[in-house]
């Protein structure tokens, strides 16, 4: 996991200077944030890791001038990703007493759920390979965000492979899952209608670095097909619902 120091001021001074390209965003073409600073940062470490070796190679294949908007986004893509961490940081931050109170609250009932849920399906799993992997990927989260993915993934698990028992029924996956939820949303949407908010600072980060990420992914997993031995590797964002890439659909009139 990649973990910043939200004290850097060189961490402050890349948003700063981000500033005014995110505020410049238009609010229309926002996207709510579905990762977290920590996940944003192992992915970006992971793509300029495996593309910018064979930049050269992937930018060769598209026009003089998507190439170079490829290559200026690879570019840009470690700046984009500290700019959201330190937003997401700050959004955090400004939060009023009652909606502070909530997030605790669901913080300590979903570290209970989180171990409770953890307990009961280890034993329930110790014989299937693909539950026991998929498990394993569900590591302790860092804060409250990636403590409600956690128990989101759990519930998903549990109802995937079909296990319940007196301890977990099915309304207790209900109420896990909608206890998550709740959490998530807080986190999401906190301010977010309101133009320079750190929540819509933070929306209009991720936005920055989601299309920086895609443009560059999008063009790798293009460079790959065409060229198999190229060795690239990574995992790729989640895709968003309800609003798919639009770079994919236009990369092969760009050659």
């Amino acid at each position: 996991m990649h973990e910043l120091n939200q004290d850097s001021p060189t961490l402050r001074n890349i948003l700063n200077a981000a500033l005014p390209t995110l505020m410049a965003l238009d609010k229309k073409d926002l996207r709510t944030p579905f990762l977290n600073r920590v996940r944003v940062a192992d992915l970006t470490a992971e793509l300029v890791d495996s593309a910018e070796i064979v930049k050269d190679r992937i930018v060769a294949l598209f026009s003089v001038d998507h190439g170079a908007h490829i290559a200026a986004a690879l570019d840009r893509l470690p700046s984009c990703s500290k700019a959201y961490y330190l937003a997401e940081i700050d959004a955090e931050a400004h939060w009023v007493p009652e909606v502070l109170a909530r997030k605790q609250q669901l913080s300590e009932i979903l570290t209970e759920r989180d171990q409770t849920l953890v307990a009961w399906i280890k034993p329930a799993i110790r014989k299937n390979a693909e539950a026991k992997a998929r498990l394993a990927e569900i590591t302790p989260g860092i804060g409250v965000r990636d403590e409600a993915e956690d128990v989101l993934r759990l519930v998903q698990l549990y109802r995937d492979q079909k296990i319940s028992s007196p301890e977990i029924t099915d309304a207790f996956l209900d109420e896990s899952e909608t206890l998550a939820t709740e959490q998530l949303t807080l986190l999401s949407h906190q301010d977010v209608d309101q133009s320079g908010s750190p929540a819509d600072i933070r929306r209009r980060a991720f936005t920055e670095w989601f299309n920086n990420y895609n443009l560059v992914a999008d063009a790798a997993r293009y460079a790959a097909k065409i060229h198999p031995a190229l060795d690239i590797q990574f995992s790729g964002a989640y895709a968003e619902r309800n609003k798919p890439s639009t770079t994919a659909s236009s990369l092969e009139q760009n050659q």
